[in-house]
């Protein structure tokens, strides 16, 4: 069993799990800073400037090259140091992919630069040689944004959320309709079965296993799909689907669940337990 601290909020992975914006933004620049992406943006612009995609070669020699890369070089940082991280945040509360919302930031940005250079250096240009000029800046953002990720991918999933399997770096990740089961540790992450109220916390059973969370069930229950469960007793929620029979042991309610485990059940719920049960035939 393992125990997690969680507050209740929504199904939604970053108003779960991300840190606050200010500190999300934070770490970001905090990477832009690293001596690994400022190597990578050096090299990238030495790259640019020698081997020279496009029409670069015949309308620039190398001192033009080295300024003009240099200059659309601190423009890409600077964007990408004031604005991605506010972005990212947007985009991972919507689970859209950190690596994909990077590259498409800096796939704008290459289209800019690609349409000043078609209108202030090569303007009898066609448009293949535009988009061959694209495609090759692309290409070294695409080579760039997945080497950086991957570099910091473990600290990146730790430092920008208290659930790092829940971070979408890559590819989104699989939508949690019940709030409170996105709260639960990536291990038994399933629909849940039950909830007992213990002192400060609750113990959750799901299909795959049980866990302690620091809730209260009544929160919990705000966090659960309606008319999923009963509150049967005012420590215990259970799945309606787990609901076998009501029983009465000397003179008291009692339900059984499909495991053939009993629990008390309060008298004002009995009513609504033989309705479930009575539907379920």
């Amino acid at each position: 069993m393992s125990t997690a601290t969680s507050k209740p909020s929504s199904a939604n992975i970053a108003e779960q799990h991300l840190v606050p914006v200010k500190d999300f933004t934070k770490f970001i620049r905090s990477v832009y800073v690293n001596r690994v992406c400022i190597g990578l943006v050096i090299a990238s612009w030495l790259f640019t400037s020698l081997f020279a995609p496009g029409d670069r070669v015949e309308v620039m020699n190398l001192t033009q090259r080295l300024l003009y890369n240099g200059v659309w070089g601190l423009a890409y940082y600077a964007a990408g140091y004031a604005f991605i991280g506010a972005i990212l945040y947007r985009a991972m509360m919507f689970n859209i992919p950190f690596v994909w919302t990077t590259i498409c930031f800096y796939a704008v940005m290459a289209g800019v630069e690609t349409t000043a250079f078609q209108l202030f250096f090569v303007p009898q240009a066609s448009l293949v040689s535009g988009a061959w000029y694209w495609l090759t800046t692309l290409t070294m953002i695409v080579i760039s944004v997945v080497a950086v990720v991957a570099y910091f991918e473990r600290t990146l999933r730790q430092k920008l959320s208290s659930q790092p399997d829940l971070v979408p770096l890559w590819k989104p990740v699989r939508h949690v309709q019940c709030k409170l089961e996105a709260m639960l540790p990536a291990e038994i992450r399933a629909p849940i079965r039950r909830i007992e109220a213990q002192n400060q916390y609750i113990h959750v059973v799901t299909e795959k296993g049980d866990t302690l969370l620091r809730l209260s069930l009544t929160k919990a229950e705000e966090c659960l799909p309606e008319e999923s469960g009963l509150r049967i007793h005012r420590s215990i929620w259970i799945r309606k689907s787990d609901l076998n029979r009501l029983v009465f042991r000397d003179g008291n309610p009692r339900v059984v669940d499909q495991d053939a485990s009993e629990f008390p059940v309060s008298r004002k719920m009995v009513g609504a337990i033989r309705t479930v049960l009575a539907d379920s035939l």
